[in-house]
């Protein structure tokens, strides 16, 4: 993954190092879909996320990661799960999974190696999730109060 974003995504996906990363992705899930805490969903998972087109695919993204999940209610699934959901624009779940991610143990040995990364990235996009629901929620009530006004009017 650090070769690709280090040469570039979009020029590695068109020399093939997409279908070669999402490849050894899916063969590690079939020789062993629990391995490391499900880690290879998780990386199939990442890889929707932040694949360009063709590849990318947040709704793909989003249940590979839910896969990771069931394997292992880890930190890193639980983070990646909250990331997607952030770029989704389901912020409520992005809350829940990154306030889980912040008090949640590693699965296995690599996720300790970024396991402080994922806390404290995960506080900071917790205020950030939090701020987007909280903005959509006054949407949906202005939006409410709006169409009570309008429903009153007609009936006046």
């Amino acid at each position: 993954m650090f070769a690709c974003s280090a040469k570039g995504i979009i020029k590695q996906a068109m020399q093939g190092a997409a279908s070669v990363f999402k490849a050894n992705a899916e063969r590690l899930i079939r020789l062993d879909s629990r391995y490391d805490s499900g880690v290879g969903y998780a990386l199939l998972g990442c890889f929707y996320a932040v694949a360009p087109w063709p590849y990318g695919n947040l709704d793909e993204a989003a249940r590979q990661l839910d896969k990771a999940l069931a394997v292992a209610r880890s930190q890193r699934n639980a983070y990646y799960v909250a990331v997607v959901a952030y770029k989704r624009g389901d912020y409520a779940r992005a809350v829940e999974f990154f306030k889980f991610a912040q008090s949640a143990r590693p699965g296995s040995a690599s996720e300790q190696d970024f396991s402080d990364f994922m806390r404290r990235e995960s506080a900071r996009a917790l205020r950030m999730a939090e701020s987007e629901l909280e903005s959509a929620q006054r949407r949906c009530a202005d939006a409410d109060t709006d169409g009570s006004r309008r429903k009153s009017r007609r009936r006046a």
